[in-house]
C-alpha cells in the first residue's frame, strides 16, 4: 500500500512479496527439465532443423523503435532484425527451436532506450518482448535475463507459463490493473498504444518503479534471486494516501491519465449539519475505491447534469429536466494526473457553473483527463452546495459561528476543497504552491468571490474566470430572499395562504421551531421550490456580502486585505446570449428543453439529413433572417429584429459590460490581467446560427472534450481540424498561464497583450478557427464582433 507522496517522497513497496508468492506456488526460480514445464508458447525441447518465422512487438509502455532484435536458437545462425515505428519485428529463421530473443538499443518516445529486454520462443509465431517477458525469464530461470540469454541452453526449458501466473498474482496483489482473461505476456496479441491492456500495464509498472525509486535492473536482479532480501513489487501508481485515508483510482481509458473520482473532502452536510460550514470528513483506514464520480448535490436536473440515475449522458437528459435530483451527501472532488511519475506539477481547480442553483463535477465537458495527460498538470473538480442549500441567511439558522452565520455555504465548500488541495495535492504529484482556480459562468462568479475572500487567502495563486464577473448579494437582499423562500414553503404546506399570513405564522414561532421546520424538509422539497408551481423561487441570493467569508459590500471587495491579488485570465464568448441565455420570446411555440434536447441528441453533424433540423424549427419567423438588424424597442413587426442581433444586443452585451467593469477594477491592481473573446461558430447549420459562440461553448475547447456533451451536435469531422487546433491553442495558453501567470506561448503566433482599461487600447485576444485552422488576434474592440 502506498504512502502519501510529496515532491521528494515516494510510495512504499507492497507488503506482499514475490518471494511469498513463489513459496505458495511451490518454489522459486530455476529451470524445468525438458518436457516438464509449460512455456508461454507450446513446445518443450529442441526440434529438428527447419525454416520457421518469429514475430512480435517490442515495447516498454511505448514501442521500442529502431531497436535491434537478436535471436539465439537451438540450432542455426543467430539472426537480427530492426523494430518498426510500432515496435513490430519479424524474423525468418533456418534452424531449430527453442529460441531466445534479445532486444537492445533503439528509442522510446524519442529518447534512447537503456533497457535490454528478453523473451523465449518454444514454437514459431508470435513472441512479444517486454519488461513482463523479461521478468518472466528472470523468475523462471533464476538468472538475470541478460545472463540467461548469454548462456542460453536449449535443453533447459524455462517454465514461463508458471512465471506469468506468479507475476500476475504479484501485480494483482499490488493493485495493478491487469488484463482480463488468460494472462500470457509472451504470446498475447497487443499493440503498444494507450488503451491496450498490456501496454497500460507496462506504463503503470514504469510509473510504479519511478515512484518507488526502484530501478528496472534491480527488479530483474531481485526476481532472479541475485538481489539482497525479499523481492517486492512496487505499489500501483493508482494507490495514493490522503490525510483522511488511502484511496485507489482508475486509469482513463481514452487518455491514459490516472483519475481518482469521488474523494470526500468534507463531511456530508446532512441532518443537523445542513446549513453549517463544512468540516473534514471522517477518516478511514481501509482502501477506499475512488473510481466513479460522487453524487451531484441536491438540485433540479438541468443542462449540465446530472443525468437520470442509471442512464448514460445523452438523450436521457431531457427526462431529468427540472426533476429533483442529487443528494446532500455530495461534497466530493475528483483528481486527474498524467500517467507519469512527475511531481511538482501545476494544479488546475475548476468550478462548474449553473446559475448557482445546479451543476455537477461529473459532467463530460469538465473531464480533466485529456488536459492533465497532455499538458502535464493535475486537474481537480469538485461538487459544492447550490441553490438554497448553498446560500441562505435566515435568523433561525444562526449558531454563533461567523462562517456558518454568513450563509455562504457554497462558497465555504469551495474554500474547504481548496484546503484539501493545499494539504493533499502533493500526494498526486501536484504543486500546492502553484494552484490556478478556474470556473465558468456561476463558477467564474465563484472564482471572483474567492479572489475577495479572506478565508481563501494563500489557497491559490492564479485565477481564470470564464464568462463571469464579480458580483454578490447584500445581507439585506439575502435575508429577504430567505424570508420569501420560507413564506412560499408555508404556503405550499397549507400553513399560510399568502405572504402576510406566512409572516404572521413565522412571528408566532421561535427561531428553534423555524429551524426544526426547515431541517425537517427533504433536499428534494427544497430543490422543488424553484419550480413555477411553487411560486417560481428561481433565484438565489448567492455570494453574500457578510464581512467574514466575503467583504461587507461590493465597494470594499477590491481593497485592503480582502483582495487575493493574483494574475487573471478572463474569458467571454462572442455570442454569450445565444441559445442558453437567449430570450424565450424568439423560440417557436412548443420549443422547450425536452424538445430541443431531442433535436440536439438525434442530430448527426456528419449526416445532417438523417434527422434534419431547420432554423425555422427553432426560431420564430419574426426573428428571421437571423442577421436582420435589431432596433429598440423590440416590436417584432415586419421581421426587423433578427435573432442574432437580438441575442447579441441584450444578454451578450450584458455579459461583456459586467466583465469589463470587473476587469477595469482589477487591472490597476494586477498588471497580469488578460482576457479573451471566444468566437468559434463552425457548427453545421442550423446550430452555427442558433448556438454559435454561445455561453459555455468555450469550456469543451479549454478541456479538449469533444465527446458526448451539450454541444456535441456541432462537432463534425469537417470542422475537426480547425476545432482541435483552436482547442490545443487554448489548452497551451491556459497551461502557460498556470506556469507563469502569462498565457503567451508559441502556438498563438501573436503576442497576447494584457488588458487595458483605456479606450482603444488592448482588450481581448480573439480566438477563432476556420474548418481547418485556428487563429488568434489581439483586439482593442470592447464589443462583440458581428458574426455571419
Amino acid at each position: 500500500m502506498g504512502v502519501t507522496l510529496g515532491r521528494k517522497r515516494t510510495q512504499s513497496l507492497s507488503a506482499l512479496t514475490l518471494a511469498i508468492i513463489l513459496a505458495a506456488c511451490g518454489g522459486g526460480g530455476g529451470t524445468a527439465a525438458s518436457g516438464a514445464g509449460g512455456s508461454g508458447n507450446a513446445g518443450n525441447s529442441a526440434a529438428a532443423a527447419s525454416s520457421f518465422s518469429l514475430n512480435g512487438v517490442a515495447a516498454v509502455g511505448a514501442p521500442l523503435i529502431g531497436a535491434t532484435v537478436t535471436s539465439k536458437c537451438a540450432s542455426g545462425a543467430n539472426q537480427m532484425a530492426t523494430t518498426s515505428a510500432t515496435g513490430a519485428w519479424s524474423l525468418t529463421l533456418s534452424g531449430s527451436l527453442p529460441c531466445a530473443i534479445q532486444v537492445a538499443n533503439g528509442t522510446v518516445n524519442g529518447a534512447a532506450n537503456a533497457r535490454m529486454l528478453h523473451s523465449y520462443a518454444a514454437a514459431s509465431g508470435l513472441v512479444n518482448v517486454t519488461p513482463l517477458t523479461d521478468m518472466g525469464i528472470a523468475l523462471s530461470s533464476g538468472k538475470s535475463s541478460q545472463n540467461w540469454f548469454g548462456s542460453f541452453a536449449p535443453a533447459e526449458v524455462p517454465d514461463t507459463a508458471a512465471a506469468a501466473t506468479r507475476i500476475l498474482a504479484a501485480l494483482g496483489a499490488a493493485n495493478f490493473t491487469v488484463p482480463t482473461g488468460s494472462f500470457n505476456p509472451f504470446s498475447a496479441v497487443f499493440s503498444a498504444q494507450s488503451g491496450d491492456a498490456y501496454d497500460d500495464l507496462l506504463e503503470e509498472l514504469n510509473t510504479a518503479l519511478a515512484l518507488a525509486g526502484q530501478s528496472y535492473a534491480s527488479l530483474i536482479a531481485a526476481l532472479a534471486g541475485t538481489g539482497a532480501g525479499a523481492v517486492a513489487v512496487p505499489s500501483s501508481p493508482l494507490l495514493r494516501t490522503t490525510s483522511f485515508g488511502p484511496i485507489e483510482g482508475v486509469q482513463d481509458a481514452s487518455s491514459g491519465a490516472y483519475a481518482w473520482l469521488g474523494i470526500p473532502y468534507a463531511r456530508p452536510p446532512v441532518g443537523n449539519l445542513r446549513w453549517t460550514a463544512p468540516t473534514d470528513p471522517v477518516t478511514w483506514s481501509s482502501m477506499r475505491q475512488t473510481k466513479q464520480f460522487g453524487n451531484a448535490c441536491a438540485q433540479l436536473g438541468g443542462l449540465l447534469g446530472p443525468q437520470p440515475a442509471g442512464k448514460a449522458w445523452g438523450l436521457s437528459m431531457k427526462d431529468n429536466w427540472n426533476v429533483a435530483d442529487g443528494n446532500e451527501d455530495c461534497l466530493t472532488l475528483n483528481v486527474w494526473r498524467p500517467k507519469t511519475a512527475e511531481t511538482g506539477l501545476p494544479v488546475l481547480v475548476f468550478i462548474y457553473g449553473g446559475s448557482n442553483i445546479r451543476g455537477w463535477s461529473g459532467t463530460p465537458d469538465y473531464n480533466g483527463a485529456r488536459f492533465a495527460q497532455e499538458q502535464k498538470a493535475v486537474v481537480v473538480t469538485m461538487n459544492y452546495r447550490t441553490g438554497y442549500l448553498g446560500w441562505i441567511n435566515h435568523v433561525s439558522l444562526k449558531t454563533g459561528d461567523p462562517k456558518t452565520d454568513s450563509g455562504n455555504f457554497g462558497t465555504l465548500d469551495l474554500i474547504h476543497s481548496l484546503k484539501f488541495v493545499k494539504n493533499n495535492i502533493a500526494a498526486f504529484g501536484g504543486d500546492p504552491n502553484n494552484v490556478t482556480i478556474a470556473g465558468q459562468s456561476a463558477g467564474a462568479v465563484g472564482v471572483w468571490s474567492l479572489m475577495v475572500s479572506p478565508a481563501a487567502s494563500n489557497l491559490f495563486h492564479k485565477a481564470a474566470p470564464m464568462s463571469g464577473w464579480h458580483s454578490g448579494s447584500t445581507l439585506a437582499a439575502s435575508q429577504a430572499a430567505s424570508l420569501t423562500l420560507l413564506q412560499k414553503m408555508l404556503i405550499r404546506d397549507g400553513l399560510a395562504t399568502d405572504a402576510i399570513t406566512a409572516t404572521t405564522y413565522i412571528n408566532s414561532k421561535t427561531n428553534a421551531e423555524i429551524k426544526a421546520y426547515l431541517l425537517g424538509k427533504s433536499a428534494a422539497y427544497i430543490s422543488e421550490m424553484a419550480l413555477p408551481e411553487n411560486g417560481s423561487v428561481t433565484g438565489v441570493a448567492a455570494n453574500i456580502y457578510d464581512g467574514t467569508v466575503l467583504p461587507p459590500d461590493a465597494a470594499t471587495a477590491f481593497t485592503g486585505s480582502y483582495l487575493n491579488n493574483v494574475p487573471v485570465l478572463a474569458g467571454v464568448t462572442n455570442e454569450e446570449g445565444k441559445w442558453y441565455l437567449s430570450p424565450a420570446a424568439t423560440y417557436v411555440a412548443g420549443l422547450n428543453f425536452p424538445v430541443l434536447w431531442t433535436y440536439k441528441s438525434n442530430f448527426d453533424p456528419d449526416n445532417p439529413g438523417v434527422a434534419p433540423v431547420a432554423l425555422t424549427d427553432l426560431i420564430q419567423s419574426a426573428y428571421l433572417p437571423a442577421s436582420a438588424a435589431f432596433t429598440l424597442p423590440c416590436s417584432n413587426t415586419g421581421g426587423y429584429n433578427g435573432y442574432a442581433q437580438y441575442c447579441g444586443t441584450l444578454p451578450t452585451s450584458l455579459f461583456w459590460s459586467l466583465q469589463t467593469t470587473t476587469l477595469n477594477r482589477m487591472q490597476p491592481l494586477q498588471p497580469k490581467t488578460y482576457a479573451y473573446n471566444f468566437m468559434w461558430n463552425q457548427q453545421p447549420a442550423p446550430w452555427n446560427t442558433f448556438i454559435g459562440a454561445a455561453h459555455v461553448q468555450d469550456v469543451a475547447f479549454m478541456f479538449g472534450n469533444f465527446g458526448t456533451g451539450i454541444f456535441s451536435q456541432g462537432y463534425s469531422n469537417a470542422n475537426k481540424p480547425g476545432r482541435e487546433a483552436l482547442s490545443l491553442m487554448m489548452r497551451k495558453s491556459l497551461h502557460a498561464f498556470m506556469m507563469t501567470g502569462d498565457p503567451n506561448n508559441a502556438s498563438l503566433g501573436t503576442t497576447w497583450q494584457a488588458w487595458s482599461p483605456v479606450a482603444d487600447q488592448p482588450k481581448r485576444l480573439e480566438l477563432n478557427a476556420t474548418a481547418t485552422a485556428a487563429s488568434a488576434a489581439m483586439s482593442v474592440n470592447n464589443n462583440p464582433t458581428p458574426m455571419p
